[in-house]
C-alpha cells in the first residue's frame, strides 16, 4: 500500500515537473524564432551630469554592432529613448547572445533603465535604482554587460509570446529604422553630423512621404561639421532625398532605392544658397560673405570647403544605399512571410505607411501595386 502511494506520489510529482517544463518552454520564446525587429530602450538618471554628448552603442553578439545615433540630442538627463538595432547577424532569436552597452568616450552617462524589445514585444528590462554610471573614467566599466543567461532567468522572457507579424510598415518604423541606419553610418563619417531638423524642415530629421502606389520619398537632414567653434548654424546644410521602391521579383520582395538626390548649402540671412553650383558660387556676391565665414577654420584652397560637404555626403550614401535596402528589404520579408504566407504580396503605399496583402489567386506574380485598403496606421515607430 504504502509502495503504491510511493510511487502514485512520484509519478505525480514527475507529471507536475513535466507539466511546468513544458510550461516553460511554451512560454519562452523559440530559439528558431525568427526576428525581424529589434529595439533598446534607454533611460537616463535625472540626475545633474547623468547625460552625456558621447555616443552609445549596443551589441547583441560578438558580430553585431549599432552606434545609438538619432537626430535629438541624445542621451540627454532625465530622457527616454528607444532606437531600432541593426539586425546585422541576427536572423533568430538563438542569434542574441547578449546586450552589451558601450560607451564611446569618457564623459560618463548614468542609466536608470534598460530594455529590449523584439518584434514589437517587450524580452527583458532592467532597472538600476541608484544608477549605473558608463563611461570608463574613475575606475567605472565601459562597457555594460547582460549575458544570454540573464536574459533567459528574466520573467519577461520566460512569459514572452511571438507576436503575430504585421502586414505593414507605419510611417513611424519606417523613419526609425532608416534614422538608425543613418545615424550609425555618420557616426563613423566625422564631418556629417544630423542637420537642425524640426527647425529646418518643419517636423523631423528623417521625413517619409507617399509618391505613389509602390514608392515612398525619403528626405534626409544633415549638415557638414566644419570642425569649428563657431555656430553650427553656419555650417552647411545637406540634404538627401531618395525614393524608396517596394518591388516583388521571383526570389520575393525586394526594396530599392532610386532617384538619389544630394544638395549642400548654406543660409545666410533669409537665403538658402545651394554650394553645388560652381556658378551660383561666383555670380552671387552674398556667396563670398558665406564662403568667408565658412573658410574660417581652414588653410586650403577657397573651395575646399564646398567638395567637403560633398565628398562626405557622397561616402554616406555610398554605405547607406545598400544598408537601407538590405534591412528594409530582410524585415519586410520576415514580416510578410511570417503574417500572409506568400513571398510576393500585393504592395500599397497609402498615407506614408506601406501595405502588404494577399495577391488574387489568379496573378499570384509580381506586383508593385494593389488596392486601397484603408487608412494610415500610425504606430509608434522608435525614438521619440
Amino acid at each position: 500500500m504504502k509502495a503504491q502511494m510511493f510511487k502514485d506520489l512520484v509519478g505525480i510529482t514527475a507529471l507536475i515537473a513535466t507539466l511546468g517544463l513544458a510550461a516553460t518552454a511554451d512560454a519562452s520564446p523559440s530559439p528558431k524564432m525568427p526576428v525581424y525587429r529589434a529595439e533598446v530602450i534607454i533611460d537616463v538618471c535625472d540626475e545633474k551630469g547623468a547625460g552625456t554628448d558621447d555616443a552609445i552603442a549596443v551589441s547583441l553578439n560578438t558580430k553585431n554592432f549599432t552606434w545609438l545615433n538619432y537626430g535629438p540630442d541624445d542621451f540627454e538627463r532625465d530622457s527616454t529613448f528607444r532606437y531600432d538595432l541593426s539586425l546585422d547577424r541576427i536572423e533568430r532569436m538563438r542569434n542574441i547572445k547578449r546586450i552589451h552597452v558601450y560607451a564611446g568616450g569618457n564623459d560618463g552617462v548614468k542609466l536608470c533603465r534598460i530594455a529590449l524589445n523584439v518584434n514589437g514585444r517587450r524580452i527583458y528590462t532592467q532597472t538600476y535604482p541608484d544608477g549605473q554610471w558608463l563611461d570608463g573614467n574613475d575606475g567605472r566599466p565601459g562597457v555594460l554587460k547582460i549575458s544570454g543567461r540573464e536574459i533567459k532567468r528574466g520573467a519577461i522572457y520566460q512569459r514572452y509570446r511571438q507576436p503575430t507579424p504585421p502586414s505593414y510598415l507605419s510611417r513611424g518604423e519606417i523613419e526609425s529604422r532608416i534614422e538608425s541606419v543613418v545615424g550609425d553610418t555618420i557616426e563613423n563619417i566625422a564631418s556629417l553630423k544630423w542637420g537642425r531638423g524640426r527647425s529646418a524642415n518643419g517636423r523631423t530629421w528623417v521625413e517619409a512621404e507617399r509618391k505613389d502606389a509602390s514608392t515612398m520619398t525619403i528626405d534626409l537632414d544633415l549638415r557638414w561639421d566644419r570642425g569649428s567653434t563657431l555656430s553650427s548654424s553656419r555650417d552647411p546644410s545637406v540634404d538627401v532625398d531618395f525614393d524608396l521602391v517596394f518591388d516583388c521579383t521571383a526570389t520575393g520582395m525586394k526594396v530599392d532605392v532610386r532617384n538619389l538626390e544630394l544638395e549642400a548649402s548654406v543660409f545666410v540671412g533669409s537665403v538658402d544658397h545651394l554650394l553645388n553650383d560652381p556658378d551660383a558660387l561666383q555670380a552671387d556676391p552674398r556667396m563670398l560673405h558665406a564662403r568667408a565665414l565658412a573658410l574660417v577654420p581652414f588653410s586650403g584652397g577657397a573651395f575646399a570647403w564646398v567638395p567637403g560637404a560633398v565628398t562626405a555626403s557622397v561616402e554616406l550614401l555610398e554605405e547607406l544605399v545598400p544598408q537601407i535596402e538590405g534591412r528594409v528589404s530582410e524585415a519586410i520579408e520576415t514580416m510578410v512571410v511570417g503574417s500572409l504566407g506568400v513571398t510576393c504580396p500585393n504592395v500599397n503605399v497609402h498615407g506614408a505607411s506601406v501595405y502588404f496583402t494577399q495577391p488574387p489567386v489568379a496573378d499570384a506574380g509580381p506586383n508593385g501595386g494593389g488596392r486601397d485598403i484603408g487608412p494610415d496606421v500610425e504606430s509608434n515607430g522608435g525614438g521619440r
